[in-house]
């Protein structure tokens, strides 16, 4: 049975000038608080090539700094701002039920309108996280239906109507082509430590949280209509 969980921020440090830069993250419901690396001795830097391989586990200390880490393309899709709305997503699978209204934010800097966004129980995160733009929201608020989701079912955004009947204009339709755990490090990886950047399994990912670090990841391709 999947845990009940919580959102919380975790940190990734660019090496070269020390940046700290706040990443959305899943974690454990009643765990505190991922502190910043200066707060706390254990941190999780994101590290090129078989460095990454050393995050597997939780426990893992700090690695050691590399010369180059991938700094996350995160900006906000042009005309739109922190906070506007994206559409309503809506999933429904084998009798189970998931909508949620979607807002953009930028995960970089705190973290803090992500983190309000995720909090609301109808509302999902929306944001960029270089070649995928991505859903995320607590699994406590229905998201676990990701868990449920299998290659070829579907899910759709739609505009909000001006009533209360469910939303009836689709923006569009997503397709999973593929499903899988991962890990939310501040950056994400997919279950073999790959970061997502360097995958091209449909251009969509939503994602819940599975466990402290560990994540549960549905990627999707816009279908045709």
């Amino acid at each position: 049975m999947v845990q009940s969980l919580d959102l919380k921020r975790c940190f990734m440090k660019k090496v070269s000038a020390a940046v700290l830069i706040a990443v959305l993250a899943l974690a454990c419901c009643g765990c505190e608080s991922k502190k910043t690396q200066a707060e706390e001795t254990t941190s999780y830097e994101y590290m090129t090539g078989s460095s990454a391989e050393t995050l597997t586990t939780v426990e893992t200390e700090a690695v050691e700094t590399d010369s180059s880490v991938h700094i996350v393309d995160t900006s906000i899709d042009d005309g739109f701002s922190e906070g506007d709305y994206h559409g309503t997503l809506v999933i429904e699978k084998d009798g189970n039920y998931y909508s949620a209204d979607t807002y953009y934010t930028d995960i970089s800097g705190d973290g803090a309108g992500a983190q309000q966004i995720v909090d609301n129980e109808e509302s999902a995160a929306y944001f960029k996280y270089d070649n995928y733009h991505v859903y995320a929201d607590h699994d406590n608020t229905g998201f676990s239906i990701l868990s449920t989701i299998e290659v070829g079912d579907e899910a759709w955004l739609y505009e909000r109507s001006e009533d209360e009947d469910p939303a009836d204009i689709l923006l569009e339709k997503y397709k999973c082509v593929r499903v899988c755990p991962g890990y939310n490090y501040g950056h994400i990886f997919d279950e073999n430590m790959t970061d997502i950047s360097d995958l091209n399994d449909g251009t969509i990912l939503m994602y819940t949280c599975s466990g402290q670090y560990t994540i549960y990841m549905t990627f999707c391709e816009v279908a045709e209509d």
